[in-house]
């Protein structure tokens, strides 16, 4: 929590000397790689560009994943082993601040680099243990729903189109947390620029 503080308060002071800002939306594919389970996210990233090479960044990210989890079974009324799979979702929210750096600029594009610690909230209804009764009922009961907070880090690389005021982006992320959740993202988003006057050349 102190990092992204400190992150925040740092956006904060280079506005005075910003050459733009830039607002967006995406989204695209997601992996969990822990629960190794496909799934998306959607994201909304506000940058500041101090000048030609450095940019801050605050990011609100959300992901969802489901998956099955197999298990093996004993049907007693059969009197055979089965197999079976339950349904799980594993979904969270997260906000990240960092920096990010040019390594290419062009007239109406760049490549850039990304590094920002993240803090997360996860829920996930994946059960450690779950168990079968056919008679009198049948049940499957498993590990009550799982809560974290977490913190991390993202590091991602990024191109970016300019095309007037507004741009279009292209990116991949890699993050882990605490929790040992690993999270690897490829989508898009597209955004506006609020360039200063002062930015009139960029």
């Amino acid at each position: 929590m102190g990092v992204l503080l400190i992150v925040l308060l740092i956006v904060l002071a280079v506005n005075a000397i910003a050459q733009d800002h830039r607002l967006s939306l995406g989204g695209g594919f997601a992996r969990h790689g822990t629960d190794n389970v496909n799934g998306f996210f959607f994201s909304s990233t506000y940058e500041v560009r101090s000048h030609d090479k450095l940019g801050y960044t605050f990011s609100f990210t959300g992901t969802m994943h489901d998956g099955q989890t197999p298990i093996l079974y004993f049907d007693d009324v059969q009197t055979t082993w089965k197999q079976g799979a339950l349904t799980f979702v594993t979904a969270g929210v997260q906000v990240n601040a960092g920096i990010s750096y040019n390594l290419l600029k062009f007239k109406n594009s760049r490549v850039a680099i990304g590094l920002s610690p993240l803090i997360r909230y996860q829920s996930t209804s994946n059960p450690d243990y779950a168990w079968v009764n056919f008679y009198p009922t049948t049940y499957f009961p498993g590990a009550s729903l799982k809560r974290s907070i977490s913190v991390g880090g993202i590091t991602s690389l990024n191109y970016t189109i300019d095309i007037r005021n507004f741009f279009i982006q292209a990116f991949a992320s890699i993050q882990y947390d605490t929790h040992q959740d690993a999270l690897s993202m490829l989508g898009l988003s597209m955004g506006r620029r609020f360039p200063l006057a002062k930015a009139a050349n960029n």
